[in-house]
């Protein structure tokens, strides 16, 4: 995994006007929606105030857990021998999907487990794009929904460049979030929260854009 130099960034913070007070740490799955929709959305919302550093292509749930983890002890240990206190600002995030992937769930609450962050779709993370324009209920295997999205979504193409646009989609914000969020309530009702299709990445935009808002 790449490993962003931190001491040089507390340098570059201090000498501007505006500097990142919140840095996350998002491992993702995927190699470029999630990761380039992440940084797209900090861009918007996050106000200078937000970093998001991604790695990419970082494997099955189980294995961004595992280089969750060590990253998280690894920023831990240095931001206890750093003088600089915006060190000790930071969360680790673990962004991945169901797919076809085992021991999702054993993956979340480990992460739990070890103060990391977790954003979790299924059956992928196109679930979030598309509930910007459809409400939709049903379950869905991967590739329909990534064709579905298609058909919203200028410039993507599921079997070529899987680029989501965060501006494009920014206006109906609220509208997907409310959409995820009540998706959850229902799937509660019958037992389990978390079955496709699901989506609680807003929980990481939220974070993004309140830390971002409070700091205007």
């Amino acid at each position: 995994m790449a490993r962003a130099n931190r001491g040089n960034r507390s340098l570059s913070r201090r000498s501007s006007s505006l500097a990142p007070k919140l840095t996350i740490y998002a491992l993702c799955e995927g190699k470029n929606s999630e990761p380039d929709y992440l940084i797209d959305f900090c861009k918007l919302h996050g106000n200078g105030m937000v970093s998001v550093i991604p790695h990419r292509a970082m494997g099955a749930p189980s294995t961004i857990v595992d280089l969750a983890v060590k990253e998280i002890g690894r920023l831990t240990k240095h931001a206890k021998k750093s003088k600089d206190p915006l060190d000790l600002q930071f969360e680790v995030w673990a962004v991945f999907d169901q797919d076809d992937h085992p021991k999702v769930n054993e993956s979340i609450i480990r992460a739990k487990q070890n103060n990391i962050q977790v954003a979790y779709s299924t059956p992928c993370f196109e679930i979030w794009a598309v509930l910007h324009f459809d409400d939709h209920r049903r379950h869905i295997h991967r590739h329909p929904l990534q064709k579905k999205l298609e058909d919203f979504l200028p410039g993507y193409d599921s079997k070529k460049s899987k680029g989501i646009c965060a501006n494009i989609m920014d206006e109906h914000y609220d509208i997907a979030k409310s959409r995820a969020i009540n998706l959850g309530k229902e799937h509660k009702k019958v037992g389990d929260s978390k079955v496709n299709p699901y989506t609680d990445i807003y929980i990481l935009l939220d974070q993004i854009k309140r830390n971002g808002n409070s700091n205007k």
